[in-house]
């Protein structure tokens, strides 16, 4: 089940919405500027699925870290399970936060069963 990001309202501070099993949509409010060029990139050049603007699954667990809230992980922990590519996941963390890898590791120990 694809589940799209999109960027519903561009004013400060920005606000994502996406599709979830548990429901219709949850937002995220989060400063782009604050979490990186890389964000204002996706931001602003998001990939396209069926007319929508979808966030890549790396930069959406990227979202979820940063955030800390019990349900962003356990959502971390569920993408993970449900096929996440870690390696990418990973090697974004590596590039644009690799102080939340050691959390990600966890969290993917955790959805692995580890």
């Amino acid at each position: 089940m694809k589940r799209p990001l999109t960027t519903r309202d561009r004013s400060w501070p920005s606000k994502l919405e996406f599709q979830s099993k548990s429901a219709a949509y949850e937002s995220i409010y989060f400063s782009p500027i604050s979490l990186g060029p890389q964000l204002e990139e996706v931001l602003d050049n998001p990939p396209m699925s069926e007319g929508l603007a979808v966030v890549p699954i790396d930069v959406l667990i990227y979202l979820k870290l940063v955030a800390r809230r019990r349900r962003d992980l356990v959502g971390v922990v569920e993408l993970v399970r449900a096929g996440a590519d870690v390696s990418r996941v990973r090697d974004y963390l590596g590039q644009h936060a690799s102080g939340l890898v050691p959390s990600f590791e966890e969290l993917v120990n955790e959805a692995l069963g580890e």
